[in-house]
């Protein structure tokens, strides 16, 4: 994810990433269990939510583009 260069395929990639915590949670088929990945979920989809409508303005104004580097370098 570190040489990821877009930053919304950053956000997808931990997107995948957290689904599997989610599967897991469900997994133990528990009543906490399920409680904490449906609270998860709600929280990770407004979350998620709010940092895509954060950079709709960057990503038109181009600011997001051009850079050849991934996202570690260039954000250290």
């Amino acid at each position: 994810m570190l040489t990821q260069r877009s930053l919304k395929r950053l956000l997808v990639l931990s997107t995948v990433e957290d689904v599997g915590f989610l599967l897991l949670g469900l997994s133990s088929v528990s009543f906490l269990g399920i409680k904490g990945a449906l609270i998860a979920a709600a929280t990770h989809a407004l979350a998620k939510t709010l940092l895509f409508t954060c950079l709709a303005v960057p990503e038109a104004d181009g600011a997001l583009d051009g850079e050849q580097t991934g996202l570690a370098t260039r954000y250290r």
